[in-house]
């Protein structure tokens, strides 16, 4: 049986700011937030890769290019699809 995660979920997961943090290392709900954000981008992870992604490294001229444009716009979706589907840079910076 095949589980897919809903795409507001992947969303979620990848938009979503980290807990904040406390000194007291945010307490058992705090804990209980790590954990469940920890298992679900592992799920997360495990759909990509069975969907055949293959994660890269940004080379230092990559990120500071990437830096410059908003996250969540079209032009750093349009971007880092065009490097996420080059073979080249696939081939030399995957992970």
């Amino acid at each position: 049986m095949r589980h897919a995660l809903p795409n507001a979920v992947a969303v979620a997961c990848f938009l979503s700011p980290p807990p904040p943090r406390r000194e007291d290392g945010g307490g058992k709900l705090g804990q209980a937030r790590c954990l469940d954000r920890t298992l679900m981008q592992g799920k997360v992870d495990d759909c990509r890769k069975g969907r055949g992604d293959i994660q890269f490294r940004l080379t230092a001229a990559q990120r500071k290019h990437l830096e410059h444009l908003h996250m969540g716009s079209v032009e750093r979706h349009v971007d880092l699809y065009q490097l996420g589907t080059d073979p080249n840079v696939l081939k030399a910076q995957a992970m």
